[in-house]
């Protein structure tokens, strides 16, 4: 009897994974002048596992690859060969190509890649007794001219020829406010004549995150085109993509022999614009129908593609005509369209069979972006990295199970119920036989005690030691210092404080680009060190640790520092602040303006950073996550930047208001204190805005039921409750009509089950059945902006400053 080895696939892949990790912090560690024996080992353990299971699902190529590495490494750990830091750098690059080639291998391409034929080259080499790579391993140049040297070359290419343009980008890139549909709108206005699309990683429907970007695209543009030209278009996505424009020629394939059983069929498919809106995905269908396919062919139209200031989101512009091979009847090609007949202009028609692999689409006039599963994405070479310094890493055993993800949401649903019972119960008592209270009141108690110890234990389920996020970066300070020629230690702490899943996932990115500008901004360089008194090697704190209920990420360099006098004529120059106003700014506000969109004070444009793109990202992203982020800098010794994240999305510690018959809940993090607004401390500003007096600082005066328009039991402000909040550093006062106290609550998402509302950044249940929504403090703080942007038609950067700078007025 036959095993089917598929069903253990995912388990060796993930496998693979952790392998990888584990060799990559040991590579990490290993110093070629001390060579530890049991980093070595633990090395080629992880390869020799690797080799094996690769071997046995007959993944020929991963085994290949991975089969020169253990032998390298077997003569390292044996004595027969003396590790150099060539070899350090060959295995680290091996690793990134490891990946790679899982990730194809999870997606059916079985195939060796260029840059693994080019590593396997090198380390045969060497291990042919060609000591000449080693030779000449701390030697930049002739490393660079030996990498440069051994490069598999492709096929000459007439320069006449026109360009091929590879764009690979991030699965995360749109999660960093970048938009691939924008990008191939600008490449085609720049002269792209044809855009294919690669969804050759495109997951299975049940797999598939609509916030994750799974296609590649090639395109072909004329050869008079400048490449500069070309290459403006990716100049902000750099970093978050691989980009490859080389003279060349896309060739496309598409196999239609005949047979008697394959059907040929013609698909012309253009769903409306509000298609996504009712919860149908055009992605999902032509999922389905590649899955179908034996051959595949799909031209989408980017004819009702709008200009980017126009793009919704939510909305499809695209339309496609789809050709396949495949057993499928037209019936059942219907079914797959079922859903969305009545939303769409859809015709089928059978094709006769035909050597021509293109399809003949009359009707389309414009330049179209065409998928095919025939051609491959090839990826662009590898930098190689150079010699530099690096921390080590600390690697921490775990005895774990693994758990599928909607098993877990599933129990932390049913302890959201479970808290909405309680909190139900607590009230129902009120309505109790006075005799019985004390002991209802005892076994409540009980349950508020249990629930909340059932709460804690479930949400520990989805928490995470934060090292798998810090241990990226020992690896990027690495290649990083060693590209821009500085020396940097990476000091991490608190890596076993643990953090929800989801948080630490969308965290990632962000902390990359700080720690990113911490080396290349943050430390100087070798010489300007000296000169400054301090140590060549600077250094870089990464640290993590748990407060009041949150996680605190601080990110510390002693670098340069940030020079205050040259932020503030940036601004000035960029018209973000006025003279006169950046007089009254504080050093906080100040660093502050790091966050703004192109902001940036680097002398030169490098491809590290430079451009002012990404701060804004980076604090955008982390407000989304209920977080802030903060700048603390000292000219010539260095920065802080300090994140403040709430440990789980799923459950909020609130304080609940009412306002006529609306109950609101604020979160508690954002609450500075609560009193009784009294006039005499009350002043107007130009415009009618209201500010009070709060000890020694002027905060803005925000009434929620004229936000809202919503009925107030409130008539005058004077001896209103009002409730300070703050956000991003400023604060604001929110008159309310009544205190109702603190609880605890279940965050249920607003947008997914209506739609999002300017103000609410979420609803829950309360015990008696309520519908509270819950307040989004920077929302509001924005929206009441706005309106005085208008009132007093000041400047239109709706971030508070104007708001304060006018109540200091008045001191």
């Amino acid at each position: 009897m036959s095993i089917d080895l598929s069903q253990f696939h995912q388990v060796f892949f993930e496998e693979s994974v952790e392998g990888l990790d584990i060799m990559e912090s040991a590579l990490m560690e290993l110093d070629p002048a001390n060579v530890d024996d049991e980093t070595i080992n633990a090395i080629f353990r992880c390869a020799h596992s690797i080799k094996g299971g690769s071997a046995t699902f007959s993944f020929n190529a991963i085994c290949d690859f991975t089969h020169v590495l253990e032998t390298l490494l077997d003569q390292v750990r044996s004595g027969q060969r003396t590790l150099v830091l060539r070899h350090v750098d060959l295995l680290l690059e091996s690793v990134d190509c490891m990946r790679e080639m899982l990730a194809l291998a999870q997606n059916g391409d079985l195939e060796k890649t260029e840059q693994a034929d080019y590593l396997q080259q090198q380390f045969e080499t060497i291990l042919a007794g060609d000591n000449s790579s080693e030779t000449n391993a701390d030697n930049g140049a002739g490393n660079t001219a030996l990498a440069g040297a051994a490069k598999p070359q492709l096929a000459q290419q007439n320069e006449q020829a026109p360009w091929q343009i590879t764009f690979r980008p991030s699965l995360a890139i749109m999660q960093t406010g970048n938009d691939p549909m924008r990008i191939l709108r600008e490449l085609r206005n720049s002269g792209a004549e044809e855009i294919i699309a690669n969804w050759d990683s495109l997951p299975s429907w049940s797999s598939f995150d609509p916030e994750q970007c799974y296609l590649a695209w090639q395109a072909i543009a004329p050869a008079e085109i400048n490449k500069s030209s070309l290459e403006e278009v990716f100049e902000w996505v750099t970093d978050l993509a691989d980009i490859s424009i080389e003279h060349g020629r896309v060739t496309q394939t598409l196999n239609t022999a005949q047979s008697d059983k394959k059907q040929y069929w013609k698909i012309h498919f253009v769903p409306s614009i509000d298609i996504m809106r009712t919860g149908n995905d055009p992605v999902r269908i032509l999922s389905e129908l590649k899955n179908s396919a034996t051959h595949y062919e799909c031209i989408a139209h980017t004819k009702g593609l709008p200009d980017f200031a126009d793009l919704e989101p939510e909305s499809c512009y695209l339309g496609w005509d789809i050709k396949l091979e495949s057993d499928t009847t037209e019936a059942q090609i219907e079914t797959v369209f079922e859903w969305v007949a009545d939303e769409s202009q859809l015709t089928i028609s059978s094709l006769v069979p035909s050597s021509e692999s293109n399809i003949e689409a009359d009707h389309v006039d414009t330049p179209a972006a065409q998928l095919t599963v025939a051609t491959p994405i090839d990826k662009p070479d590898s930098k190689k990295p150079n010699k530099t310094k690096a921390a080590s890493k600390t690697n921490t055993d775990a005895t774990f199970i693994r758990v599928g993800i909607d098993k877990i949401d599933n129990l932390i649903n049913m302890v959201g119920e479970l808290v909405i019972t309680q909190s139900m119960l607590g009230q129902l008592s009120d309505d109790v036989d006075i005799a019985k209270v004390p002991r209802l009141v005892e076994g409540l108690n009980q349950l508020e005690q249990n629930t909340r110890e059932l709460q804690e234990g479930v949400m520990r389920i989805r928490m995470l030691p934060i090292s798998f996020s810090f241990n990226r970066f020992p690896r990027l300070v690495r290649d990083l210092s060693q590209r821009l020629e500085k020396q940097v230690d990476l000091v991490i702490s608190g890596e076993n404080t643990e953090l929800d899943k989801t948080v630490m996932e969308k965290i990632g990115d962000p902390l990359v680009h700080l720690v990113r500008n911490a080396v290349d901004h943050g430390i100087e360089l070798p010489a300007a060190r000296l000169a400054a008194g301090k140590p060549e090697v600077g250094t870089i704190t990464l640290d993590a640790y748990h407060k009041g209920g949150n996680i605190v990420i601080e990110i510390k360099d002693d670098g340069a520092g940030l020079n205050r006098d040259k932020v503030l004529q940036k601004a000035i120059d960029k018209q973000i602040v006025s003279a006169s106003d950046a007089a009254m700014m504080t050093d906080e506000q100040v660093y502050d303006l790091i966050f703004q969109p192109g902001f940036s004070t680097a002398a030169a444009v490098t491809d590290v950073s430079g451009r002012g793109v990404g701060m804004d990202v980076v604090k955008r992203n982390i407000q989304a996550l209920n977080g802030t982020v903060d700048i603390a800098s000292t000219l010539g010794e260095g920065s802080t930047i300090t994140i403040r994240l709430p440990l789980t999305l799923a459950i909020l510690d609130g304080q609940l208001i009412r306002v006529g018959s609306n109950i609101y809940i604020f979160p508690l993090i954002s609450i500075v204190e609560s009193m009784q607004c009294r006039s005499e401390y009350v002043n107007q500003l130009a415009g009618g805005q209201q500010v009070f007096r709060l000890r020694d600082e002027y905060v803005p005066i925000i009434e929620l039921s004229k936000t809202f328009a919503i009925p107030s039991d409130t008539d005058s402000i004077d001896g209103a409750l009002m409730v300070v909040v703050e956000f991003d550093g400023q604060k604001v006062g929110v008159i309310v009509d009544e205190l109702l106290g603190q609880q605890q609550v279940v965050i249920k998402s607003l947008e997914q089950n209506y739609k999002q509302v300017e103000g609410i950044s979420g609803a829950t249940i309360l015990g008696d059945g309520t519908v509270a929504l819950i307040l989004d403090v920077q929302s509001i703080v924005d929206l009441f902006s706005q309106k005085l942007v208008v009132a007093q038609n000041i400047s239109t950067r709706a971030d508070g400053y104007q708001i304060m700078r006018s109540a200091k007025a008045l001191n």
